[in-house]
């Protein structure tokens, strides 16, 4: 039953007082690790929206060219999110993937008419888990107190796989880990990321190492235990 445990969310909209509208969104995770009868891990981020003025559209350069668009997910995510201490520099491959993620999740409940151009900052402040799809859950609540009419709100989870598998990489055994932490992601073998709304799924994105692919029916699970 543990695997399918979900913990504890604290969410506050308006949190700074500002002219920007923001949210922080926190996961509280009770952890016995090392021997440590109770040990209380924090994940939290901090969202800042900005409404810029009517459509000057973001330029957007990538390995693809550069394009422009309306709405930008600019993900920060410092060495101190991790008890990290060095430069902080600009955004690494992973960082600009992220906001690509949280981005996609969250663009398709947004009015396709809107006039003002959106960049939405996620600051990750500390992290045990996906920030990414904390990214969106925050994110569609920071949308929501800057007062753009998204057609629904969005959340997002991450779920793990813990397997026993042959020297091939064949699966024997396998559990679908619910809501993933940080180290379920570091010793399993699946982060599997998916954001959506009651009607469907916005975003997807599944990472796997040690096996040789994964068969259809954990997919399957995996989507159903994110709903």
């Amino acid at each position: 039953e543990c695997y399918n445990e979900i913990a504890q969310i604290l969410s506050n909209a308006s949190h700074t007082k500002s002219s920007r509208d923001s949210s922080l969104f926190q996961i509280l995770n009770n952890l016995s690790i090392s021997g440590s009868d109770d040990g209380s891990l924090l994940s939290q981020a901090f969202w800042d929206v900005c409404r810029d003025c009517l459509r000057d559209l973001i330029l957007d350069k990538g390995i693809r060219g550069q394009k422009s668009k309306a709405f930008l997910v600019h993900y920060d995510f410092p060495p101190y999110a991790t008890n990290e201490v060095k430069p902080s520099m600009l955004p690494n491959r992973r960082d600009v993937g992220h906001g690509v993620l949280g981005e996609r999740g969250l663009r398709t409940v947004l009015p396709p008419d809107f006039p003002f151009t959106i960049r939405l900052t996620s600051q990750v402040l500390d992290s045990n888990g996906s920030s990414s799809m904390a990214t969106v859950c925050g994110g569609s609540l920071a949308l929501y107190d800057a007062g753009v009419p998204i057609s629904q709100p969005v959340a997002g989870v991450a779920c793990g796989l813990a397997s026993r598998c042959t020297p091939e990489g064949q699966i024997i055994k396998h559990a679908v880990l619910t809501d993933l932490l940080g180290i379920e992601d570091a010793t399993g073998n699946m982060d599997f990321k998916v954001a959506g709304t009651r009607s469907g799924v916005t975003s997807l994105q599944c990472d796997i190492k040690g096996l040789n692919g994964l068969p259809l029916s954990i997919i399957e699970e995996a989507l159903s235990k994110s709903k």
